[in-house]
C-alpha cells in the first residue's frame, strides 16, 4: 500500500499518513482487507469450518457464479453470516471490500447484519464508500444500513468517500442523507471544517471537550495544522496547555507534523515551550518523529530543549 503523508489522530498519538485507494479489489490493507481468520472470537463459532468456507469464498469471490455456489453451500453447513476475520470484518464487509454485489444479496437476503461493525467501528457501507462501490452502497442502504453511521473517529460513509475523492459515491449517499462527521462532533469539524466549528460553538458545544483518548478540538486543529480555526478556538476558550491521555499538549501534536506556524501561535498564547508529555518527551523531542527540522530550529531559537536536556538540568 503507497502511503503518503497528511495528519490523523490515533490514541496513543497524532501521526501522518493516507492511504492510497488500493487499485484492485485484491489489494488488502489494515482497513481494507484483513488477511488471516480470527482464532478465537468472544464467542465461540458453532460451525468455525462453514465460518472460514464462508470467509474465503467471500475474499475469493469472482464476478460470475462459481463462488457464488460456494457461498451458498457454506451458509447451508451452518456458516455464521457475521463471522469475523481479524480486524472484525464480516463476510459482508468483505463483499462490500472487494464489490461482490450478488455475494453482498445473498448474504443479506440470508439475514447479515448490514450494520455490523469491526474493530474500527466501520460497517460495510463505510467500505463501499471508501471503495466507491455504488452498487453494493445502494443495495446496502435499501437494505437498512445507516447512512450516517459514525466510526471510531466520528467519520460517516460520506468522509471516507470524500477522503478518497469518489464522486459518484458522494453524490449517491448525499442523496440518500449522508452528511459529514463534522456534523455531529466539533472534533472531527477541527480537522478543517472552520463553519462547522463555528455552528457547533454558536450551539454551545464546549471547546475544551475531552473524547476518548482526552483530545480536545484544539489538539485536532493543531495536529492538521489550521491556523484559523485555532484562532478561532483559541478565541473561544480553548485551553492551549491542555493534555491528552499521554500527556501530550497542542504544542506536541503541532510539533510532531512540522506545523511551525502553529507551534508559534501556541506559544503567544502561552504554551509552554518544554511542556513534557508522560513519558517526558518536549515538543522538540516531538518533532523528530517526522525529521521536522524546520519546527525544530524554531523551538530551540525560543527556548525548546528535549526531555533528555532538561534531566541533565535537574528540570
Amino acid at each position: 500500500m503507497k502511503q503518503t503523508m497528511i495528519t490523523t489522530i490515533a490514541a496513543v498519538l497524532f501521526f501522518v499518513y493516507v492511504e492510497a485507494q488500493e487499485s484492485s479489489p485484491s489489494t488488502e490493507t489494515r482497513s481494507a482487507g484483513p488477511t488471516a481468520y480470527c482464532e478465537v472470537q468472544d464467542v465461540k463459532s458453532a460451525n468455525p469450518k462453514a465460518d472460514r468456507a464462508l470467509i474465503d469464498a467471500v475474499r475469493k469471490g469472482a464476478k460470475g457464479t462459481a463462488k457464488i455456489e460456494t457461498v451458498k453451500q457454506a451458509i447451508a453447513a451452518g456458516a455464521d453470516l457475521d463471522a469475523k476475520m481479524q480486524g472484525g470484518y464480516t463476510p459482508l464487509h468483505l463483499a462490500a471490500i472487494y464489490d461482490h454485489k450478488e455475494i453482498a444479496r445473498i448474504l443479506i437476503t440470508e439475514g447479515a447484519d448490514v450494520n455490523a461493525k469491526n474493530k474500527y467501528d466501520m460497517t460495510p457501507l463505510h467500505q463501499a464508500a471508501r471503495s466507491g462501490r455504488n452498487k453494493i452502497a445502494e443495495l446496502l442502504i435499501a437494505k437498512g444500513a445507516e447512512v450516517n453511521a459514525k466510526d471510531e473517529n466520528s467519520l460517516t460513509p460520506l468522509d471516507q468517500a470524500i477522503e478518497r475523492k469518489k464522486t459518484g459515491t458522494i453524490d449517491l449517499l448525499r442523496k440518500h442523507g449522508g452528511k459529514k462527521g463534522s456534523v455531529y462532533s466539533i472534533h472531527i469539524a477541527a480537522k478543517g471544517d472552520i463553519e462547522a466549528v463555528k455552528q457547533h460553538l454558536a450551539a454551545g458545544a464546549d471547546v475544551n471537550a475531552k473524547d476518548k483518548i482526552k483530545g480536545t478540538p484544539l489538539h485536532y486543529a493543531a495536529a492538521y495544522g489550521h491556523k484559523e480555526i485555532v484562532k478561532l478556538l483559541i478565541t473561544a476558550g480553548a485551553d492551549v496547555t491542555v493534555k491528552d491521555e499521554k500527556g501530550k499538549t497542542t504544542s506536541h501534536y503541532a510539533a510532531m507534523n512540522g506545523r511551525k506556524v502553529i507551534v508559534e501561535l501556541l506559544i503567544a498564547e502561552g504554551a509552554d515551550v518544554n511542556a513534557k508529555d508522560e513519558e517526558g518527551k518536549t515538543p522538540l523531542d516531538a518533532t523528530s518523529v517526522f525529521n521536522k527540522t524546520e519546527t525544530a530550529d524554531f523551538l530551540r531559537k525560543h527556548g525548546g530543549k528535549t526531555g533528555k536536556e532538561l534531566k541533565a538540568e535537574g528540570k
